[in-house]
């Protein structure tokens, strides 16, 4: 409805801005620059049935992570993705594959739309003593429902559980030397 396109348009500022920066600071993956990782990314693309697949950058952190804007947008452009070069020189190909299917599900259940509806509807009522703390909780608990079904897209595109662990593992630690996916299964 209204609110929907109100947020889409919104969004799709941000998402104007975001790919300036990233055009101006980051890596544009294509299949001639990391070739490899482009493919992985039109692979993980097909086996989600993406309608577009998404442009993949490669941001120069410290800290191992990804990101997506998680909408995709009505217009020709296609959505983006971004990871980090630590998160590459952390994982395995196999294990950054996951990590994209993980992102590629955000955008596949246009998670930043919801979560934006969400916020939008629960702020009126924030302040509110019994209502405010239930309204925050619901939101959570979606937040934490999204990010399963993100795992979810990243084992149908890595087809391996232990693959989707040693990524989340990686990510959690910090560090490529964690490397016992069982023990950091059993901790939770």
């Amino acid at each position: 409805g209204v609110a929907e396109g109100a947020i889409r348009a919104s969004l799709s500022l941000v998402e104007q801005g975001t790919r300036l920066d990233l055009l101006s600071s980051s890596v544009k993956v294509s299949s001639q620059q990391m070739p490899e990782l482009h493919a992985t990314m039109e692979d993980a693309s097909r086996v989600l049935d993406m309608k577009v697949v998404p442009e993949l950058y490669v941001q120069s952190s410290p800290q191992a992570n990804a990101f997506t804007l998680a909408l995709q947008s009505e217009d020709d452009k296609p959505p983006i993705v971004v990871v980090t070069s630590a998160l590459l020189d952390r994982c395995t190909d196999d294990e950054v594959k996951a990590i994209i299917g993980h992102e590629l599900g955000h955008l596949k259940c246009s998670h930043s739309l919801y979560l934006t509806l969400g916020g939008l509807v629960s702020a009126p009522v924030r302040g509110l003593p019994l209502l405010g703390s239930q309204a925050e909780k619901l939101l959570q608990e979606w937040r934490l429902a999204a990010e399963f079904s993100c795992d979810r897209a990243a084992l149908l595109v890595a087809q391996d559980v232990n693959v989707v662990a040693g990524a989340m593992l990686k990510l959690f630690a910090g560090t490529a030397r964690a490397t016992n996916t069982q023990a950091f299964i059993d901790q939770s």
